[in-house]
């Protein structure tokens, strides 16, 4: 992320931007998925056409699951407090926290592109972005969630 503002707002503010950009290249997913299904000849059913795509498809549904439970687990150790940390360090841990989430996040987005893309699955794709968004709305970036958390003591 760079170098740390000084002020913990400035910091929320731009963590909030990033989680903002980041919805948006879910919706971009979006986007291009709906240019397959417009420009393709005939219904897109995919680059591949993966006779076993029930397996594939299982298994990334299996990823989703992982990745989404995972999510809290990696929040709290990113945000576990150290003796005598300041705001400073407070909002840099919670920006980092923030952009790993999405990151974290946006990955059954990408799953559901890669359905898509191989067998054009379109619900699969709508169903897991629509995850996506969910969790990243969850996750963004508040500025009175990030004041509490840097009020409280470890």
């Amino acid at each position: 992320m760079g170098a740390v503002p000084t002020d913990p707002r400035q910091t929320q503010r731009t963590a909030a931007v990033i989680s903002a950009a980041m919805i948006t290249s879910v919706v971009m997913y979006g986007v291009v998925v709906n240019l397959f299904r417009i420009t393709a000849p005939g219904p897109f059913e995919g680059f591949v056409r993966l006779p076993e795509v029930f397996t594939v498809r299982v298994a990334l549904w299996g990823v989703t699951a992982i990745v989404l439970a995972g999510i809290p687990l990696v929040r709290r150790a990113l945000l576990t407090r150290r003796p005598g940390e300041d705001p400073r360090a407070g909002a840099a841990r919670l920006a980092t926290a923030a952009v790993v989430t999405n990151a974290l996040a946006e990955i059954p987005a990408l799953l559901g592109f890669i359905l898509v893309v191989l067998n054009g699955l379109y619900l699969d794709f709508y169903v897991l972005a629509g995850l996506s968004v969910l969790e990243m709305l969850m996750y963004f970036p508040r500025s009175d969630a990030w004041e509490e958390w840097l009020k409280q003591r470890p």
